[in-house]
């Protein structure tokens, strides 16, 4: 019992001091040097060789930087302006409307959604069930699981690493090319588990019959792109 007590403190002390170090990081971060006050909106990274901020924006709401957004405005870094600065075109399937992604990700939708809080009924809450039906519907289209996302995929470089890059559903994304390839990963279903659990486990299920499943868990990806394969194979998992 002692032992038990003891190590609950340990933890309890360790967890204490991540989430100093965690609130110290936040609070030394200024956001403000990549925000351009002219487009009330972030720069995606800082040119250190030309000493500014690179000319190209996170501008659309349906983006994993929409936490970074929220966040330089809560430390005040950057003007609440910036939000209504968010893109908010939409796109159409069927009677069903949601926002439109940079690549039409499963990780642009979903992944903010582990750290804010979504508001049912609202703009954002019904564009990630919008994409989720999308993923879906495409998905069976191709035969194939869905949780179509940013993965490695069935190339390599020189020293055996496979090559990671984002993967989408077409009408989802201004990126060209969607439709070019297909690459479905685990986590990219596996986010959608608190709107859809039961679909979820479903679509897990087909990942594990496709050799998806290994020691460790479930591996990155699968990609079913006929390029990237041999005549032999139907998929390759990465």
């Amino acid at each position: 019992m002692f032992l038990e007590e003891k190590l609950n403190t340990q933890y309890k002390d360790r967890i204490k001091v991540l989430l100093e170090k965690t609130k110290q990081i936040i609070n030394d971060t200024d956001f403000s040097c990549l925000y351009s006050k002219e487009n009330r909106l972030l720069s995606i990274g800082f040119n250190v060789d030309e000493n500014k901020i690179t000319d190209t924006y996170y501008d659309l709401l349906a983006s994993e930087a929409r936490q970074a957004s929220l966040v330089a405005i809560a430390k005040r870094d950057i003007s609440f302006k910036h939000w209504n600065n968010l893109s908010r075109t939409l796109t159409k399937l069927g009677k069903y409307k949601g926002l439109i992604s940079w690549s039409g990700t499963a990780f642009e939708y979903l992944m903010p959604n582990i750290n804010i809080r979504k508001y049912e009924g609202s703009l954002l809450d019904e564009s990630c069930k919008f994409m989720v039906l999308s993923q879906m519907k495409y998905s069976s289209k191709l035969g194939i699981p869905w949780g179509i996302s940013e993965a490695a995929f069935n190339l390599k470089d020189l020293n055996s690493n496979y090559q990671y890059k984002a993967f989408g559903v077409p009408w989802l994304g201004l990126k060209r090319g969607l439709g070019d390839e297909m690459v479905v990963s685990s986590y990219g279903s596996i986010l959608a588990i608190t709107d859809f659990p039961k679909a979820v486990l479903d679509n897990l299920k087909v990942l594990e019959k496709q050799g998806m499943y290994g020691k460790y868990g479930f591996f990155e990806s699968i990609d079913y792109t006929p390029e990237r394969l041999t005549s032999r194979k139907k998929k390759c998992v990465c």
